[in-house]
């Protein structure tokens, strides 16, 4: 009984950690942005020097990362929520 406990918790794990690695496409017609997994979203994917111990994240820097790294039109997904970060005008 429980060897087949086992190999069922087992199978939904690896289901779960396939579903959670594979990647996701975005619809071309969104700005660029860093990848994703369901409901924790880009956040294991930004780097740890903008995530603040107990507090979340410290987003004027994060989104200037942003900007730097996909240009000053980006997507990202902080948690279940998707942001699309504007950080210039055209003059």
């Amino acid at each position: 009984m429980s060897y087949i406990l086992l190999v069922i918790l087992n199978v939904v794990l690896v289901l779960l950690i396939k579903f959670a690695l594979t990647k996701h496409k975005q619809p071309p017609n969104l700005p660029p942005g860093p990848p994703r997994v369901p409901i924790i979203g880009s956040i294991p994917f930004l780097p740890k020097k903008f995530r603040i111990k107990g507090r979340g994240l410290h987003t004027p820097k994060l989104f200037q990362y942003l900007t730097q790294k996909y240009g000053s039109v980006s997507y990202v997904w902080l948690g279940p929520v998707p942001t699309i970060v504007i950080s210039g005008i055209k003059n």
